[in-house]
């Protein structure tokens, strides 16, 4: 019999309605939780409600819960994402004994800070790209001084996710080996999206 798929989603945004990583976190989660995947999720309490999907999850507090994007490298976006890293450290140490495989939403400080700590706890790790601005995540460090320590640091990943061809190709271009970055283009809800009949 196989084991129970065991899955913490980490994702800084967490919602239907905003950003582009943010919305992919929530609808994977929507539909994980609709298969029955054990699932867990870890994200930043913002100043909006996040629609209740019956999944076990925890909002780090940081400042400025109405800033929704942390795209830009500004001090005040390094904060946040720094008190949000630590949050999530805790709350993934915390339920270490719940989950095998962490995927997070982004390939940057967060993931950064905590891959000594889940490579230590064995978990598996996947980091699904979300194509950020130059020296922001991985796979945008070409010509960035810390390229070789933060290159190093994040082949600890063992799978990273791309949408296209160019972010893979990001990923190669820093010497991460090909078998471990995946494209698997975003899906469409085809509830929402579907081809007009004839006659429309």
């Amino acid at each position: 019999m196989d084991r129970q798929i065991r899955l913490c989603i980490v994702s800084p945004l967490f919602h239907p309605n905003i950003g582009g990583p943010g919305r992919q976190a929530y609808t994977m989660a929507s539909e994980l939780n609709k298969k029955g995947i054990t699932l867990m999720v870890i994200t930043r309490k913002l100043d909006i409600e996040i629609p209740d999907l019956d999944v076990k999850s925890h909002r780090v507090r940081t400042p400025m819960p109405q800033r929704y994007t942390l795209s830009e490298f500004t001090f005040l976006n390094f904060l946040i994402s720094a008190f949000f890293s630590l949050g999530m450290m805790v709350r993934l140490f915390q339920w270490r004994k719940r989950f095998d495989i962490v995927q997070f939403y982004g390939a940057s400080l967060p993931l950064l800070i905590s891959l000594p700590l889940l490579k230590i706890l064995k978990k598996k790790i996947v980091a699904k790209l979300s194509g950020a601005k130059p020296g922001m995540e991985a796979g945008s460090f070409e010509g960035f001084i810390l390229k070789p320590f933060l290159s190093r640091v994040f082949s600890l990943v063992d799978n990273f996710i791309v949408m296209s061809d160019e972010l893979k190709h990001r990923l190669l271009v820093e010497n991460y080996p090909e078998t471990k970055v995946v494209k698997i283009p975003n899906g469409i809800d085809i509830k929402l999206f579907f081809p007009f009949d004839t006659e429309e």
